[in-house]
């Protein structure tokens, strides 16, 4: 607040980029949709994260040469909504990679039991080597 030169008066603008910032996070679903349609998954989600990212840092270089209080508070808003632009897709991705793990599809769309998979300090232990995926013991 200092560095800049800001008083408490002239910080009535905070909320501004947490408005944008919900704005840009929806905008940012939706474009990911599109392109995911457009591109197919691997390159829609990519371009939502290049386009989010790379404006972000963009306006960050921007942010470094303003000298104006009301154009700094403008860019950091912009780099706040470039980066939750890409989190709609980030965290579609996460959903995705999670529920591919515990759900197989090709039988009948169970979800995995806690059994069958051990947690130890982040590292995922498989099943035994004669158990798949939900438990069951394979008789081969």
């Amino acid at each position: 607040m200092k560095g800049r030169g800001f008083n408490e008066g002239s910080l009535l603008l905070s909320a501004l980029p947490y408005t944008v910032a919900a704005c840009a996070n929806l905008a940012g679903g939706m474009t990911s949709d599109a392109l995911v349609r457009r591109l197919g998954v691997k390159w829609g989600r990519r371009s939502l994260g290049i386009i989010g990212l790379g404006s972000a840092c963009l306006f960050t270089i921007a942010v470094m040469f303003t000298r104006d209080q009301v154009m700094t508070i403008v860019l950091l808003t912009l780099v706040y909504a470039g980066i939750t632009f890409q989190q709609s897709g980030v965290f579609a991705v996460c959903l995705v990679t999670c529920l591919a793990e515990r759900v197989d599809e090709t039988i009948d769309a169970r979800p995995v039991e806690a059994d069958t998979v051990e947690v130890d300090a982040g590292n995922v232990t498989p099943p035994l080597d004669n158990e798949d995926r939900f438990g069951a013991v394979s008789l081969d």
